[in-house]
């Protein structure tokens, strides 16, 4: 087991406003070689073969479903310090739907109030059975 940090916070740059989600801890790290591969079907790090139980489906999940929602996942990792996966998720929708409880009875778009940037973040400990 280790700790675990979840930060949460907001973003914003020429194409849209983002809620920004980064999971990190100080495991193993994925090898350097293996990391362009991650977000790939059946595919896990060799250094957890054996030791960590798992599919190699989570991740490709992860990054499809991100996708289909116009977000995306980042990986930072050094292999023996631990590993930082960032989610960015648009937080709003490209394009508004077009209907009577959305738009204005003009047929005017209403428009949502600006979100206040935010950052929090939460740390705990977690345990696997390779790391009681």
């Amino acid at each position: 087991g280790g700790d675990i940090s979840v930060t949460v916070s907001s973003d914003a740059d020429e194409t849209a406003r983002w809620a920004v989600i980064s999971v990190s801890d100080q495991g193993m790290g994925i090898p350097d070689a293996e990391r362009e591969h991650i977000f790939e079907r059946f595919q896990r790090g060799s250094n957890v073969v054996g030791q960590i139980r798992g599919t190699g489906l989570g991740l490709a999940a992860v990054r499809k479903i991100l996708e289909q929602h116009g977000g995306s996942i980042s990986c930072e990792s050094q292999e023996g310090k631990g590993t930082t996966f960032t989610i960015r998720v648009p937080l709003e929708a490209a394009e508004a739907p077009r209907d009577p409880l959305t738009n204005g009875s003009n047929g005017s778009q209403i428009q949502p109030s600006p979100a206040s940037r935010a950052r929090a973040e939460i740390t705990g400990r977690a345990s696997t059975p390779a790391n009681p």
